[in-house]
């Protein structure tokens, strides 16, 4: 089950930026009691997607340096406290990069009172898709080091709530119903955040060459529970009524020519 409360409270609070399609929040901080049980594949990610996020973050000297640690402390040897941190540097980034995503985690542990939480700390991340597919991996990460949290926190530097990302959410929320909530709670996220999914949802036969758009399209127009005709029905109307302009339709993939191409036709 995907976390929307956090996404409930992203749409309710003001962010620190707006940009066209998304709510930036800078010092965020958010908590469960477990982590939700995804998968890569309902995220809407192909199998390469593990490898990934184990080849960016994970680094094997450092996970056997954090279990010997834990394993040596562990309850009942006369430690009241234990708090061992654990980096996710994995691969070298190139120098022009701003950094990891995901930086470290803290495992704090009390004998008196018996108590085990987590902390992640982040640069920055998107909040559905690229947040989501890191709270697969960090299922993996507790069952390695046999963590059992009675609380999980992360703290973001950065977080973003993207239109663009919303059709990954309607597999666990009625799209309908997150529109409603969206108009009800923040309409300037209403207006320019659900816009790109308006134009996604007129025809399947549009192509977008910014990938994450054309992998979200293609999500939009796979759902089994909803048919993106239902979003036109409800968001159009809306949107005529407020005054705001309409999308048009993207690119169809028979027609499009990336610059590059053009530039080598025309000479």
């Amino acid at each position: 089950m995907f976390p929307t409360r956090l996404i409930r409270k992203l749409v309710r609070e003001e962010p620190t930026f707006r940009g066209g399609l998304y709510k930036l929040f800078n010092g965020f901080t958010w908590e469960e009691k477990r982590l939700p049980d995804l998968t890569y594949e309902q995220l809407g990610f192909k199998g390469h997607k593990d490898r990934q996020l184990k080849k960016n973050y994970i680094n094997e000297e450092e996970f056997q340096r954090v279990e010997e640690i834990l394993t040596r402390r562990s309850r009942g040897r006369g430690h009241h406290m234990t708090s061992v941190a654990l980096s996710f540097r994995g691969e070298a980034k190139r120098r022009q990069s701003q950094g990891w995503c995901l930086l470290s985690m803290v495992i704090s542990r009390m004998r008196r009172p018996a108590l085990e939480t987590v902390e992640f700390h982040y640069r920055s991340t998107e909040a559905i898709f690229k947040f989501g597919a890191d709270l697969v991996l960090m299922k993996w990460v507790f069952n390695r080091l046999n963590l059992n949290p009675d609380l999980i926190r992360w703290r973001f530097a950065n977080i973003h709530l993207s239109g663009v990302y919303l059709p990954t959410l309607f597999n666990w929320w009625d799209p309908i119903d997150f529109l409603q909530f969206v108009h009800d709670n923040d309409i300037d996220f209403f207006k320019r955040g659900c816009r790109w999914l308006l134009r996604s949802s007129y025809t399947e036969d549009q192509f977008f060459p910014y990938s994450p758009e054309q992998v979200q399209h293609k999500i939009n127009w796979s759902h089994s529970e909803y048919h993106p005709s239902e979003i036109v029905k409800f968001l159009e109307p809306l949107y005529v009524a407020y005054g705001y302009d309409l999308p048009k339709l993207h690119h169809q993939r028979e027609t499009y020519q990336t610059r590059r191409k053009k530039s080598v036709e025309e000479d």
